[in-house]
């Protein structure tokens, strides 16, 4: 017992003196976060799916969006695991009177540390979709696209 206490005695200095060379180590340098590659609709139209993908360029415990000022409801996103993107379809709210929308991308990595990205977007009106090539063919609510029709 008596060189037990002796072994602890010599290495207990060398001990002390690598763990604070760690915590300066951890101090001085932060923690990477995780970086998202987020990708998503060019436009937003009201009463539509809006569709989210997200690539992490590191481990996260998970992944959600919403739309602030709009909606507090989250949408987690759901991870395909042959790709590793993690994608949802947001409800764009069919009365949206704004002309630009923001969706919140929130990440939390494995320390539970927290990464938003936000994502800025038009917003669409009946009679922008009426008129814009691209969003011709979409199948929009009869009714909308009745007064649109009639407003010209």
């Amino acid at each position: 017992m008596h060189a037990l206490r002796r072994l602890q005695l010599r290495f207990y200095p060398l001990f002390l003196c690598a763990l604070v060379l760690a915590q300066r180590a951890l101090a001085a340098e932060p923690a990477a976060m995780a970086e998202l590659e987020v990708t998503a609709d060019e436009f937003a139209i009201p009463g539509e799916r809006f569709l989210v993908e997200v690539e992490p360029r590191a481990p996260v415990r998970e992944i959600y969006a919403y739309m602030p000022k709009v909606s507090k409801r989250r949408v987690k996103l759901l991870v395909d695991k042959e790709t590793g993107l993690y994608t949802a379809a947001l409800k764009i709210p069919a009365a949206l009177e704004a002309t630009e929308l923001t969706v919140r991308v929130v990440a939390r990595d494995l320390a539970r540390n927290r990464l938003e990205q936000d994502v800025r977007v038009p917003v669409l009106s009946a009679l922008d979709c009426c008129e814009d090539e691209e969003t011709c063919g979409l199948d929009l609510d009869p009714q909308v696209l009745a007064a649109a029709r009639a407003s010209r």
